[in-house]
């Protein structure tokens, strides 16, 4: 028999039988169940890499950065974007080996707006969330549905450094071709960025400490620094939901005797005081009453005027 309190979002319950020994006079409370990690759980959306598996990469030297993009034309309107230049931890650089190199979305979604001339694309993800793509030479257009494999254009070093763009180059020795990508929430004509740190890139939480941003291999202790190369591994389909599995609860269950024996202790309840009531009687039996049972286990019966409840 299951009996449950909810408070402050966690569920406290208290899992309990009535043991029918060979007395019938066995009440088995329990000590609280608190599994706050059973209480509905946001989950964690993951996100591929915006190139394809195999190809090898260096995760930029700047490590996690800010974002100076404040605006961007649309289709008769202009996207504005809050946070540009203050959050400090909204994009990464990811530099390919080799030109031209196809750059790919991180999830399904369409593309909400395209700026070729600022080599700049934004994917809506669903959701609230969008995803700008930067420093690539343009190849699809607003309001087309993109999957994974969709090629949102190839990376260049034609970069426009100039207004409106203000393209930073990567590279202490001029243009290196990299796309620069960035997380915003955003609907109707406004996006505001967002921090990066806790996402889940192909398997890569990103993470920031002393020592910089730190892609973690599934919380691993192998990390990837800025100006470290890889190869992109097979990620799972971006833009998922995937729910941590919930732990289990774990408690102790204590029997307490009940003072009248053959009293068949049943229908347990959480009261209001704090204690578990349950009531005594059956045929045959030896009890007809309510009873209560403190956290402590000190049980109380209550007689009623009749001899069978």
């Amino acid at each position: 028999m299951k009996t449950k309190a909810v408070r402050g979002g966690t569920v406290t319950m208290f899992v309990c039988f009535s043991l029918l020994a060979l007395t019938l006079s066995t009440l088995s409370a329990c000590t609280p169940f608190t599994t706050a990690s059973v209480a509905p759980t946001k989950a964690t959306r993951v996100w591929g890499l915006p190139f394809k598996t195999g190809t090898p990469v260096t995760l930029g030297a700047l490590g996690l950065h800010d974002d100076n993009f404040g605006s961007m034309p649309g289709v008769g309107f202009t996207y504005h974007f809050s946070g540009a230049g203050t959050i400090q931890d909204a994009s990464l650089d990811l530099l390919p080996v080799g030109a031209s190199v196809p750059v790919i979305p991180l999830a399904p979604g369409k593309v909400l707006a395209t700026w070729p001339t600022c080599h700049l694309v934004v994917v809506d993800h669903g959701n609230g969330v969008w995803v700008e793509y930067l420093h690539i030479v343009v190849a699809v257009t607003p309001g087309q549905q993109v999957t994974r494999d969709t090629i949102l254009g190839r990376t260049t070093t034609n970069v426009s450094t100039g207004e409106p763009c203000r393209e930073v180059s990567e590279g202490p020795n001029g243009p290196v071709e990299h796309v620069h990508f960035a997380f915003l929430q955003g609907a109707g004509e406004a996006g505001a960025f967002q921090s990066m740190v806790g996402r889940t890139l192909c398997g890569y939480l990103v993470k920031q400490d002393a020592n910089g941003t730190l892609m973690n291999v599934n919380d691993t202790p192998q990390t990837i620094t800025p100006g470290q190369s890889f190869t992109v591994p097979t990620c799972p389909t971006g833009g998922t939901s995937v729910t941590p599995t919930p732990k289990l609860p774990t408690g102790t269950i204590k029997e307490f005797p009940t003072p009248t024996p053959q009293s068949y202790p049943n229908s347990l309840v959480s009261g209001p005081d704090g204690n578990l009531w349950f009531t005594e009687g059956m045929i045959g039996g030896n009890a007809s009453a309510i009873g209560r049972v403190t956290p402590s286990g000190v049980i109380t019966e209550l007689p009623t005027t009749t001899t069978l409840i």
